[in-house]
């Protein structure tokens, strides 16, 4: 992953986290931020995606679509596949 792709991704998941303070509870979101701020957005990302599975909560089509993406973004696939409807990957 570039150094660009990387900052880019850990303002993502910033974003994304913060969004998500209200579900996944405070303490959980500065965990997030704590991995992005010591430049570690790949395990940001998992501890997030582990709390949404964990705690079996809807995200709307448009936050998922950027939790899949960042993590696309990353070499992440595998972390974020949870998230894939497999109607949308169906041709």
């Amino acid at each position: 992953m570039t150094n660009e792709t990387a900052l880019w991704a850990s303002n993502e998941i910033q974003k994304i986290a913060a969004s998500l303070v209200d579900v996944l509870g405070q303490t959980v979101i500065d965990d997030v931020l704590e991995l992005v701020s010591y430049s570690e957005p790949g395990i940001a990302l998992d501890l997030l995606c582990d709390r949404i599975s964990e705690s079996e909560v809807s995200l709307s089509p448009d936050l998922r679509a950027r939790i899949v993406a960042t993590g696309s973004a990353m070499g992440l696939d595998s972390t974020v596949s949870f998230l894939v409807d497999p109607d949308e990957t169906r041709p």
